[in-house]
Parts: structure tokens; C-alpha cells; sequence
């Protein structure tokens, strides 16, 4: 699979130019839609600031990009950058403190303008180069919709591994000023636990409010299992959690960026899948939340949000994008469910 996007990628005009574009807002309006790419690339690559930087460079590129878009598809003028410019929108929406709610929408974006690009009639049109980016970057584009709509009680299925996921964020990859951009294993670990977190939470949500009136089907909850076990399954989905962990965490955090404090949020949101995933295997969520195998996943879960938090100090004052922000006090909160008021400390602490 690598080698097979490698080989046709490199002729791909608009690849090569998202990696190495340099951002400065154009006096007039632009109808070109890999420059609508190539300023999403650059919020993503900003991630490399901190929390104050990032937030006005993210923001503006974002909103240039979305304007771009929205201007786009009224005019019916999409194309194929279009497609990764909202999945990656969706992204960025899913990684901003205050703009997940709008996540949901730029994946369905996403999955609409590449169905339409897709249809026979506009399909014909198509350069061949364009039409096997499209087969191949599909499948993600298709998994993050589906995996974003179970809240409409779609139970998604698993159309793409991780490796096919790192490829895909790779081709957004390159240099800055800051070096490397660790784009590759970071985002496609992001999006595969956003993916997982959404289809865990919402399926325990769920099944709360079927079990309320007596309904104790396991049907859908067997399906969501399946799938978040297919996900945290996967033997590079695996090592990229190892590298990363290698390279970041313990006496290598540094979460002075918003990247590290990324990488730091990530393994908070692994902690809470395999929080959610312990409730699910329970027989009802009632007797999950009190199973002694969540309880020790809950403990672990506080300890780290509580312990991971920035540090302050007089010579650099740095502004928390995560690990202070309603992210982390919603897995404080996913943890405290599953602990005793009486029995355990950490909770009566929460409590006050």
C-alpha cells in the first residue's frame, strides 16, 4: 500500500506543494483549491507553536480554508483537494478546544463532496491520477463519516488500517522551521482514537438510555466491540503508540507546544477507550461501571490527567490548549464515574 501511493503521488502536483507552502493571505478571493489545501496543511503544521501562536495562525488559516470551501461548493466547483480539505477541517475541528461540535459536519462534508466527485456523470471528467487518489484515500474519508455518525445509531465497520491512515497523513508531511513534521504515526493515532472515542462514548450513552427502559439488546453494543477491538488490534496502530510514548512521554515531556501536549492527550484518550471498552463488555453498564477491572482503569485515568497538566513557571508562561481545557475534564469526569464516593479518595477529592 505505501509503495503503491508513493509511486503515483510523486507526479501529483498538489502533494508536493502542500508540503512546502509557505502561507501569506492573497489580496483577492482564490477559485484554487489546492491553495484551500495547502492552508489546512499549514494550521496542522502549526501544531509545532504554542498554545497562544497556534491558535492565531491555526485559526486564520482555518477560516480561510473554510471560506474557500463554503464559496466552492455553492458554485458546485468542487475537486479533489476539496475532499481532504474537509476531512482535515474535521480534524482541526476535532483537536481545537472550542470547535468539535463542529467535527461531525466537515466529515459528512468530506464523504458528500467525495460521492459526488465519485458519480459516473462527474467521474468521467476526472484525470486518471485523480480518480486513483480518490479509490485510495476513499476508504478513510468513508470511515471517519461513518465512525462520526453513530450518534444517528450507525454502527460504522473497518474500511482502513492504520498503516493506510499514516500514508494518507504522510502525503501532507515535510520540513518547517521547527524540522521534521511528525505528521504521519501523531495524526493517524489522533484520528484513530477521535474515531474510536466517539463510537465508544456514544454506544455506552446509548445503551444507558435503552437499558433505562428494560431493553438489554447486545446487538449493537457487540458491533461497536468488534470495532474498537479491530482498531486497538492493529499491531502498527500498536507500535505507533510504543514510539511515540518512546520519544515523548515520561522525562521527554515537553508540553510547550501544542504538539506535546497532543501527544500527552492522546494517551489520556487511550485510557478512557479502554475504560469505555471494560463498561461494554459488562453484561449491563451498571454492572461495568462497578466492575473492579474499571475501577483500576478509572484510578489510572485520573492519576494521569491529573498529574499531565502544564507547567508554569515565571520565565515562560505558556498557555494551555489541552491539558487544561474541557478535553481533560471530560475524561476526569469518564474516570469518576466508575469510582466509589465512599471507598475511594481520588473521588471524594473530585468532589469538592
Amino acid at each position: 500500500m505505501t509503495g503503491l501511493c508513493s509511486n503515483f503521488l510523486e507526479v501529483i502536483p498538489i502533494w508536493s506543494k502542500a508540503r512546502t507552502f509557505t502561507p501569506s493571505f492573497p489580496s483577492s478571493v482564490s477559485d484554487n483549491a489546492d491553495v484551500c489545501l495547502q492552508y489546512v496543511v499549514a494550521a496542522l503544521r502549526n501544531r509545532r507553536k504554542d498554545g497562544v501562536e497556534y491558535t492565531q495562525r491555526a485559526s486564520a488559516y482555518e477560516g480561510y480554508a473554510i471560506s474557500q470551501l463554503n464559496g466552492a461548493i455553492s458554485e458546485s466547483r468542487e475537486r479533489e483537494p476539496h475532499v481532504y480539505v474537509a476531512n482535515l477541517l474535521g480534524w482541526l475541528a476535532y483537536t481545537s478546544c472550542s470547535s468539535t461540535i463542529h467535527a461531525p459536519a466537515h466529515f459528512k462534508g468530506s464523504y458528500a463532496i467525495l460521492d459526488f466527485l465519485l458519480n459516473p456523470g462527474v467521474h468521467l471528467r476526472r484525470s486518471l491520477p485523480e480518480k486513483r487518489n480518490l479509490f485510495i484515500f476513499g476508504p478513510f474519508i468513508i470511515d471517519c463519516a461513518v465512525a462520526w455518525s453513530v450518534r444517528a445509531g450507525v454502527v460504522p465497520s473497518r474500511n482502513t488500517s492504520f498503516i493506510q491512515r499514516t500514508v494518507y497523513f504522510d502525503q501532507f508531511g515535510g520540513s518547517n522551521d521547527a524540522g521534521s513534521w511528525y505528521s504521519g504515526i501523531l495524526e493517524a493515532t489522533n484520528s484513530t482514537l477521535g474515531n474510536v472515542l466517539e463510537v465508544a462514548l456514544n454506544t455506552v450513552c446509548q445503551t444507558i438510555a435503552k437499558e433505562i427502559v428494560s431493553d438489554f439488546n447486545r446487538d449493537t453494543v457487540d458491533q461497536a466491540l468488534l470495532y474498537i477491538r479491530s482498531e486497538l488490534g492493529d499491531l502498527d496502530f500498536q507500535n505507533a503508540l510504543g514510539q511515540l510514548h518512546e520519544s515523548f512521554q515520561e522525562d521527554k515531556t515537553d508540553h510547550s507546544t501544542v504538539e506535546g501536549q497532543l501527544i500527552t492527550r492522546i494517551f489520556h484518550r487511550i485510557r478512557v477507550v479502554f475504560l469505555l471498552e471494560a463498561v461494554l463488555e459488562a453484561q449491563s453498564v451498571e454492572m461495568g461501571v462497578l466492575d473492579a477491572k474499571t475501577n483500576a482503569i478509572a484510578r489510572s485515568v485520573i492519576s494521569f490527567c491529573r498529574k499531565q497538566t502544564s507547567e508554569r513557571n515565571a520565565d515562560r508562561i505558556i498557555e494551555d490548549y489541552f491539558l487544561m481545557s474541557w478535553h481533560n475534564f471530560s475524561h476526569l469526569l469518564l474516570g469518576g464515574m466508575s469510582l466509589s464516593p465512599v471507598d475511594t479518595p481520588d473521588r471524594n477529592r473530585l468532589s469538592k
